[in-house]
């Protein structure tokens, strides 16, 4: 199993990644700090330019997820579409056609 790292955190910093995410802890503060908000936007813009996809983890807020669909982020996961669920949960979500919450487009 492929180890998943991020393109940016800021503990580490820049990566080369075999998948390129944005991590949580940069998709918390995109709202409320200015500085994450235009290294997310540089992020997606050169991941794009370099035309690879982008999954931003973490995103638990509307403010977030407009952020993201703005840039034009490819993938995003968190909280505001479901919490964990186990296995067999899962299985019988897409066996019944269940959803995740919808959001109106931004």
């Amino acid at each position: 199993m492929k180890t998943k790292q991020h393109l940016w955190t800021p503990e580490s910093g820049w990566r080369s990644p075999p998948e390129n995410g944005l991590a949580p802890q940069l998709v918390k503060d995109l709202a409320a700090n200015s500085h994450d908000a235009e290294i997310a936007s540089s992020i997606i813009l050169i991941a794009h330019n370099l035309e690879l996809r982008v999954i931003a983890e973490g995103v638990e807020n509307e403010d977030q997820l407009a952020f993201l669909r703005r840039r034009g982020c490819d993938e995003m996961q968190g909280f505001i579409f479901s919490r964990p669920v186990a296995a067999d949960a899962f299985e019988e979500m897409l066996t019944s056609g269940k959803l995740l919450r919808t959001h109106q487009a931004v």
